[in-house]
């Protein structure tokens, strides 16, 4: 039997609301994340990688700018590669000190025929950690990060996650969470694997609330039918 590859972010999507899931993988692009914020997003991990190995933020971020460029096939800008250099001297010593960074992770669901996997940003002692680059500083996890994070510590059997968000001007914010017990986390998987046997996805109980910002409202059924029979 054929593996079916998913990565953890793409499970997160889909238990958050299986709708934008499935119109993501039917080709459909979203409004957001937009090419350049992805960049900036990949640059950042690029420099501290490069950082990681003790190379200067400097020099960190004009290895990550040139990487970038030729990977991705979009530019930096001058602003851009500006908040790149204030997000990476901003990236707390202790994150640089980790334990290993850019860790593959493969890991199958009991009982079926799809693999997890993926990459995490690095290890910290007992805690894996997601580094992100953020437009704007949130006040709490989203959602889907938070599943994420617990994909990742039922994948690597660490008891907590952490997401390090950097903002342009190079302020941070920390969240961490503690592990879910493997049955609940378990079930999830479940429910994710089973759902993907079907050709029809129902909707998740947080796409209500999960509605306002979706990047694929524009193409989505389901929020088209709530703009329809909201209250007057």
């Amino acid at each position: 039997m054929s593996k079916r590859y998913v990565s953890a972010s793409k499970i997160a999507q889909f238990l958050y609301c299986p709708f934008t899931f499935e119109l993501a993988a039917a080709g459909y692009e979203p409004v957001e994340p937009y090419l350049p914020a992805v960049a900036s997003g990949v640059a950042l991990h690029t420099a501290y990688r490069y950082m990681w190995f003790g190379i200067s933020p400097e020099e960190a971020v004009e290895a990550a700018v040139a990487v970038t460029d030729i990977t991705m096939g979009e530019g930096i800008d001058e602003k851009e590669k500006e908040a790149l250099l204030r997000r990476a001297k901003a990236i707390p010593q202790w994150l640089l000190d980790a334990d290993n960074v850019e860790v593959r992770i493969e890991k199958e669901i009991p009982g079926t025929d799809i693999v997890i996997t993926g990459y995490i940003d690095a290890i910290v002692g007992d805690m894996v950690v997601d580094l992100k680059a953020v437009t704007r500083m949130k006040n709490e996890l989203p959602p889907t990060y938070q599943i994420q994070g617990q994909v990742y510590m039922y994948t690597t059997g660490k008891p907590q996650a952490s997401f390090v968000m950097i903002g342009p001007k190079g302020d941070v914010s920390e969240f961490r969470l503690q592990k879910m017990q493997d049955e609940a986390i378990g079930e999830m998987l479940k429910y994710f694997a089973c759902s993907m046997e079907q050709t029809y996805k129902p909707p998740s109980g947080l796409t209500n609330f999960a509605c306002g910002k979706c990047s694929f409202q524009h193409v989505c059924p389901f929020y088209k039918l709530l703009k329809q029979t909201q209250n007057p």
